[in-house]
């Protein structure tokens, strides 16, 4: 398996790079006032607006740094309505956004209920970086106010 590694505070993180859509790197977003802490605003993103996660507030509860390694990570995630099906984009902030690995055997951590997102560990890598699940990665209270996002631009 390919995936793509990124650090959130101390530890590090992957996600396999059939889910990953596109690299960018830190641009100015556009601010969403309001928003949750972890929302760092939209992206003009092939004629969408798509909404910015900041990785490092997600899963470690600090503030992705400006460092020339922070990347936006596109990814496409299932819409979060039952209204809606097929599939939409959603930016991820990183820092440390430099490798593409390749490995081999993965094993899973401990199973977090509240942390869906959480997968499997690469083992044959250094550090052992847990895959994320990019589809489960954000909490409900997120998920519905991206849906708002996607219906205002159909």
């Amino acid at each position: 398996m390919l995936a793509l590694c990124f650090r959130a505070g101390l530890a590090r993180y992957a996600i396999a790079a059939r889910e990953v859509v596109e690299v960018l790197p830190r641009v100015v977003l556009r601010p969403v006032v309001h928003a949750p802490a972890a929302v760092q605003g939209l992206l003009g993103f092939r004629g969408m607006l798509i909404p910015v996660v900041d990785l490092v507030n997600l899963l470690d509860g600090g503030v992705c740094p400006a460092r020339l390694s922070t990347r936006l990570i596109v990814v496409q995630a299932p819409f979060f309505s039952p209204a809606r099906t097929g599939v939409r984009y959603l930016a991820l902030m990183a820092e440390g956004v430099t490798d593409l690995i390749k490995s081999e055997q993965t094993r899973p951590g401990l199973k977090i209920s509240a942390a869906r997102y959480l997968g499997e560990h690469l083992v044959d890598i250094d550090e052992l970086p847990q895959l994320i699940v990019a589809s489960e990665i954000l909490p409900e209270s997120l998920s519905e106010l991206f849906c708002e996002v996607d219906e205002g631009q159909a």
